[in-house]
C-alpha cells in the first residue's frame, strides 16, 4: 500500500517465505522466483505488472496478482501443488486453461480467474477438489458446463462468456452446499431444472441474459435464504404463479424481466419487507398492484413497465430512486409523483393516467422525468431549480398554459403534441441538445429558438392592423422617432417595417403659472402581420402598454408614459397640422391645452437636428451591418453566393414539415416551383454557426447536378431570414420511408437504394466533397424513390479528399462514424465509406444502429473493441462482403466510392475490393459475421476496461460538446 515505482528485482533471500508487494505503482516483467525455494505467500495486486508468468516456486500456498496487465497463458502455476489460493483476475492472460487444473491443485479453495481473455472448454471440476470458490466469469470460455463433482463448492461464478448446453440437474446434486451460483449472460439453453431448488443455502441465483425456456419450477420456493434472484431476459421464461416468490423473505433484489410472464403481482409480496429491488418489467404480467408491494419500505428501485396492469397507482411507502411503470393501462391522478425526494429517474408515460402534475420543485436529484402520452392536463410545474435534470419528456397530452420555467441543465426535453399556447418563458438553454415543441397551439409571436431549435409553430388570431397614441414626458432635442421604434420593435419582438410614426406633436403643458412641462405625443400604425412568427397588432398594443408603465426610461421618457389604445381627438385648433418635424408650442391653464405653429427658425433647427440624428443612425446601422458582414465574409465570402440570393417574399405557401440540422424544415412554394426551405434566424447563431451555415451554401452552390445529389437553388439572407433552399423530394426521407414500409420493401428497391446512394456519394467525392455525416435520415427521396444525398451541415470541401482533414469543433454522429473519425476527429473519403456501411445496414435492417447503447458506449465499442454491427444473415452475399469491407479497421484498405458502384453495378468482380483481392472472401463465402451487441459496461467490463472506457467517454463527451446545436 505505497508507491513504489519501477520494477521489482530478482529475490535472493532463501529463507523469504512472504513476499507483499501489493497496492503499488511496479511495473515491468515479474523478476525470477528461482532463488526463494521456500516462498509460500506472494501477493501481486494493484500494481502495472505485465509480461508473462515466469516459473513459481513450488512451495506457493498463496499466489494473487490481480489488477495488472499479465499476458499469456498460465501453465507456471500448475507446478504450485500446495496452492490454496489462486487469483489471477483483472489481467489480459489468455490461451486455453488446462483440463487438470484442479487435479494439479488438489488442496486449492480459492480459484478465481476472472476478467481475462481465457477461451475453450472449462476444465473438469474433480470430485477430489477442496474447492469453495471459483470465479471464472469475464472471460471466453465457452462448450458445455462439465459435470461438477466439487461437493465443497459454495461460490461458483461463470458469468458473461460463451457457455453453451443445458444446465445439468448434477449440478445441485453434486455441489450442495451452493451458496452462490452466477450463470448469467452466457448462451445457455433449454429449462431450469427443478433441483435448482434444493439448493436450501442459495443466496444468489443469476440466470439471466441466455436462452432458457419452459417454466420457472415452483421448487424455487423453497430458496429461503436467496437474497438476489435474477432471471430476466431470456425471453421464452414464464412463471404461472409468483406465489413461491412469497416465501423468499430475505430478497433484496429480484429480477424477473424480459421473459413471457403472465401471472399477477403476488397478493403477499408486502412481506418482502427488506427488498430493494423489484423488476417485473417487459413481461406479460396483468392484474392490479397489490398494497402490500406500495407499502415496501426500503424499496429503492421499482420497474413494473412494459406489461398489461391496470387500476390506479398510489403513493409509495418508501422514498424511492427509480420508478418506472411506464406502458401499461393505468389510470387516475398522479399526486404519488410529487412524493419523491430521492428519485432520480421517474416514467409513467404511455398509460392513461389524467389530472395535473404535482409539485416537483423539491425534487433535486432527479435526472429524467417522462410523463408523455396519457390524459395529463393543467400547466405543468416548474423544473427551473432542479439543478441535476437532462431529460424532460411531456408530451403528448392535454397540456395547456405556457412552457414552464425549465432546468439550465437539460439536454432534452419535448414538450410535443399537447394544447400549450404561450412559449414566453422559453430561453436558450447551454446544454439543449434535442427539443420538439411541434403540433401545440402556441400563440404568435413565440421566441425564435422555439423555432429553429425546438420546430415550434403559432399561429396569428387577429390580423387586423392597430393605432395608438404614446404620450412622453420629453423635448424635441432629445426625442428620436427612429430610436423610439428600434427600442419597441427590440423589446416587442416586433419586426421595424410593422411600425410606423404617423404624426409627432411636441407641446408645452402648463401645470402652473410658473410650471409648464414639455410633451411629445407619438401616433404610432402598427401594421397588419404579414410574416410567420408574427404577433397580432393588438398584442403588440398591450405589450407596448406594459413597456410604457413599466420601463418608460427606455421610450425616451423623463417620467410616465401615457398610451392609448386609439388616436384620440387633439384638443388644439383644427388648423394646426403636425408631421414628424412639426413642433405645435403651447401655453395653457390646468387641464387645457391650446396649440401654435412655430416660426420658421426653429423649423430649420428641428430639421438639422433630425439630420444629424438620421446620419448617426444610418452609421450605426451601416456599423452593425459591417460586422455581420464581417462574420460571413471571413472564411465564406458573401460575394461567392451573391448570385444565389433569393426574395424571401417569393416563397409562398410555406409549410412545416421537419426539423434540419440547422432549424426548421419548410416547404414552399418558389415561381411555382415546390422546393424546401432549412430556416435559422442569424442573429439566435453564433459565428460559428454561422460560417457552418453559409459553408453548406458555397458547398451546394458550386456542386455539379447529379441524379442522386439534392438539387441546390438558392439562399435568402439577412435582414430576411437566414435560410438554404433546395429542390423538394416529395418521397420525404429514406429512414421513415422503410420504417413505414418495412414489410413491403423488395431486396431490388433496396438494392436501387443502396447503389444511388454509391453514386451520389461517388459524385461528391469526384466534386471534393467529404460528407461526415452520411446517414438514412439524410437521404430524401424522389416521387420515383430515386434516393438523393442531402444535408450538407457538417460537409467540408478539401483540396483533395483522398488524404483526411483534422476538425476542431464539428463532431457527427457517433454510431455511424468511423474509428478514426471517433478517435481522431480524421475525415476523409474512406469515413465516408465506412457511415456508407452502416447505410447499407439500415437499409437492409430499417432499424436505427447499436439499439440499446448511448452514442458513448457504441462509439467505445467501435474504436476499443473492434465491434462493429451484426450483418444480418438473409443478406445477400455480395451485400455482407461489401459491409465487411467498408468497416475494415485501415481506412486505406476500404474501397471507394468508384470502386463500389462499379461493384454493385457487377460491371467488375468482387476482387475489385482490396481485401477480398488478397482473398479473404471468395464468391461463395459469406462474409465474418460481427458481434450484434455490447452488454453495459458495469456487467461486462474488466476494471481496465471500464477506466478505459470511463476515460473514452469523457474524451467523446467533450467532442460532442463542441458541436454546435441550432
Amino acid at each position: 500500500g505505497n508507491s513504489f515505482t519501477g520494477s521489482v528485482p530478482a529475490l535472493t533471500a532463501v529463507n523469504l517465505t512472504t513476499f507483499r508487494a501489493d497496492g503499488n505503482q511496479f511495473s515491468g516483467r515479474l523478476p525470477s522466483f528461482s532463488l526463494v525455494p521456500n516462498l509460500q505467500t506472494l501477493i501481486l495486486d494493484g500494481n502495472s505488472f505485465n509480461g508473462t508468468l515466469p516459473p513459481l516456486p513450488s512451495s506457493l500456498i498463496e499466489f494473487s496478482i490481480t489488477n495488472n496487465q499479465m499476458t499469456g497463458s498460465i501453465d507456471n502455476v500448475m507446478t504450485c501443488k500446495g496452492l490454496s489460493l489462486l487469483d489471477l483476475s483483472n489481467n489480459s492472460f489468455t490461451g486455453v486453461v488446462s483440463s487438470n487444473l484442479f487435479t494439479a491443485l488438489p488442496i486449492a479453495t480459492t480459484m478465481i480467474l476472472a476478467n481475462n481473455n481465457f477461451t475453450g472448454p472449462l476444465p473438469d471440476f474433480p470430485t477430489s477438489s477442496l474447492a469453495t470458490i471459483v470465479d471464472f466469469s469475464y472471460n471466453s470460455f465457452n462448450q458445455t458446463i462439465p459435470s461438477i463433482g466439487t461437493i465443497q463448492l459454495q461460490t461458483l461464478k461463470l458469468n458473461n462468456n460463451k457457455l453453451t448446453g443445458a444446465i445439468a440437474a448434477g449440478l445441485a446434486e453434486k455441489a450442495s452446499h451452493l451458496k452462490i451460483l452466477d450463470l448469467s449472460s452466457n448462451r445457455l439453453q433449454g429449462v431450469i431444472p427443478k433441483n435448482l431448488g434444493d439448493l436450501l443455502s442459495l443466496t444468489t441465483l443469476g440466470l439471466n441474459d441466455n436462452s432458457l425456456v419452459g417454466f420457472i419450477p415452483q421448487s424455487f420456493s423453497r430458496l429461503s435464504n436467496l437474497q438476489y434472484l435474477s432471471i430476466a431476459n431470456n425471453r421464452k421464461l414464464d412463471w404461472p404463479t409468483l406465489s413461491s416468490v412469497e416465501s423468499m423473505q430475505q430478497l433484496i433484489t429480484l429480477n424477473i424481466s424480459a421473459n413471457q410472464i403472465t401471472a399477477s403481482l403476488p397478493v403477499n409480496i408486502g412481506n418482502l419487507t427488506r427488498l430493494t429491488s423489484f423488476d417485473v418489467s417487459n413481461n406479460r404480467m396483468r392484474g392490479t398492484v397489490p398494497e402490500g408491494l406500495l407499502g415496501l419500505p426500503v424499496l429503492k428501485t421499482l420497474r413494473l413497465n412494459g406489461n398489461n396492469f391496470t387500476g390506479t397507482f398510489g403513493r409509495l411507502n418508501a422514498d424511492t430512486v427509480e420508478l418506472d411503470i411506464s406502458s401499461n393501462q393505468f389510470s387516475g391522478d398522479v399526486d404519488f409523483v410529487g412524493q419523491f425526494t430521492a428519485i432520480r429517474t421517474f416514467n409513467v408515460s404511455h398509460n392513461r393516467f389524467n389530472g395535473t402534475i404535482p409539485s416537483i420543485s423539491g425534487q433535486r436529484h432527479l435526472i429524467s422525468a417522462d410523463v408523455s402520452s396519457n390524459e395529463l392536463t393543467g400547466q405543468f410545474p416548474s423544473t427551473s431549480g432542479l439543478s441535476n435534470l437532462v431529460y424532460l419528456n411531456a408530451s403528448n397530452n392535454d397540456f395547456t398554459g405556457g412552457i414552464p420555467p425549465l432546468s439550465t441543465s437539460l439536454v432534452a426535453i419535448d414538450f410535443s403534441l399537447n394544447n400549450l399556447t404561450s412559449a414566453d418563458q422559453f430561453s436558450v438553454i447551454p446544454s439543449l441538445d434535442t427539443c420538439a415543441l411541434q403540433n401545440n397551439s402556441f400563440v404568435c409571436p413565440i421566441p425564435w429558438v422555439s423555432v429553429t431549435q425546438c420546430s415550434a409553430i403559432c399561429v396569428t388570431l387577429d390580423h387586423s392592423p392597430k393605432n395608438m397614441r404614446l404620450v412622453l414626458q420629453s423635448t424635441p432635442k432629445a426625442f428620436s422617432s427612429q430610436n423610439l421604434l428600434r427600442v419597441i420593435s427590440v423589446q416587442t419582438n416586433t419586426t421595424l417595417s410593422r411600425l410606423n410614426v404617423t404624426r409627432v406633436q411636441y407641446v408645452n403643458v402648463t401645470a402652473s403659472k410658473r410650471a409648464t412641462s414639455e410633451q411629445v405625443w407619438v401616433d404610432l400604425n402598427i401594421a397588419a402581420p404579414n410574416g410567420f412568427n408574427q404577433a397580432s397588432s393588438a398584442r403588440i398594443q398591450e405589450d407596448i402598454a406594459t413597456l410604457a408603465s413599466s420601463r418608460p426610461q427606455l421610450l425616451g421618457s423623463n417620467g410616465t408614459v401615457t398610451t392609448f389604445a386609439y388616436i384620440p381627438a387633439d384638443p388644439v385648433t383644427s388648423s394646426v397640422q403636425s408631421t414628424d418635424s412639426d413642433v405645435v408650442d403651447s401655453t395653457v391653464s390646468k387641464g387645457t391645452i391650446s396649440g401654435l405653429a412655430v416660426g420658421g427658425g426653429v423649423l430649420v433647427i428641428i430639421a438639422i437636428v433630425a439630420i444629424i440624428l438620421l446620419v448617426r443612425y444610418k452609421k450605426s446601422a451601416k456599423s452593425s451591418l459591417k460586422q455581420f458582414v464581417m462574420i460571413d465574409v471571413s472564411d465564406i465570402p458573401l460575394g461567392a453566393a451573391k448570385k444565389s440570393v433569393i426574395d424571401f417574399d417569393e416563397l409562398k405557401e410555406m409549410q412545416k414539415i421537419g426539423e434540419g440540422a440547422f432549424g426548421i424544415v419548410f416547404k414552399a412554394r418558389w415561381r411555382e416551383t415546390k422546393v424546401a426551405v432549412k430556416q435559422i434566424r442569424a442573429e439566435h447563431v453564433t459565428e460559428e454557426q454561422l460560417k457552418s451555415f453559409l459553408g453548406e451554401v458555397t458547398i451546394l452552390q458550386n456542386l455539379r447536378a447529379h441524379p442522386n445529389v439534392v438539387l441546390f437553388i438558392g439562399l435568402t439572407f439577412p435582414p430576411q431570414p437566414l435560410s438554404l433552399v433546395t429542390e423538394f423530394c416529395e418521397g420525404g426521407d429514406l429512414g421513415g420511408y422503410l420504417q413505414r414500409n418495412a414489410q413491403t420493401i423488395t431486396e431490388a428497391l433496396r438494392m436501387k437504394f443502396i447503389l444511388g446512394v454509391a453514386k451520389g456519394m461517388y459524385h461528391l467525392h469526384l466534386e471534393k466533397v467529404v460528407h461526415r455525416d452520411l446517414a438514412v435520415r439524410n437521404i430524401l427521396l424522389t416521387k420515383h424513390l430515386e434516393p438523393q444525398v442531402a444535408d450538407f451541415g457538417l460537409s467540408r470541401e478539401q483540396d483533395s479528399t483522398d488524404s483526411a482533414s483534422v476538425t476542431t469543433s464539428v463532431v457527427g454522429p457517433l454510431k455511424w462514424m468511423s474509428p478514426e473519425a471517433i478517435s481522431k476527429r480524421e475525415y476523409s473519403t474512406k469515413s465516408d465509406v465506412f457511415s456508407f456501411g452502416v447505410v447499407i445496414w439500415e437499409i437492409l435492417t430499417g432499424q436505427e444502429p447499436w439499439q440499446g447503447l448511448s452514442p458513448v458506449e457504441a462509439a467505445f465499442g467501435v474504436v476499443a473493441r473492434g465491434h462493429r454491427l451484426k450483418i444480418p444473415l438473409d443478406c445477400p452475399p455480395k451485400l455482407q462482403r461489401l459491409m465487411h469491407e467498408c468497416w475494415g479497421e485501415d481506412p486505406y484498405e476500404r474501397p471507394d466510392f468508384g470502386q463500389i458502384v462499379n461493384f454493385l453495378e457487377g460491371d467488375i468482380e468482387p476482387t475489385i475490393v482490396k481485401t477480398m483481392e488478397e482473398g479473404e472472401a471468395t464468391e461463395g463465402e459469406a462474409a465474418p459475421q460481427y458481434e450484434e451487441s455490447i452488454d453495459q459496461p458495469s456487467d461486462v467490463y474488466s476494471a481496465m476496461e471500464s477506466k478505459q472506457m470511463h476515460e473514452a467517454k469523457k474524451k467523446i463527451a467533450v467532442k460532442t460538446a463542441s458541436r454546435d446545436h441550432v
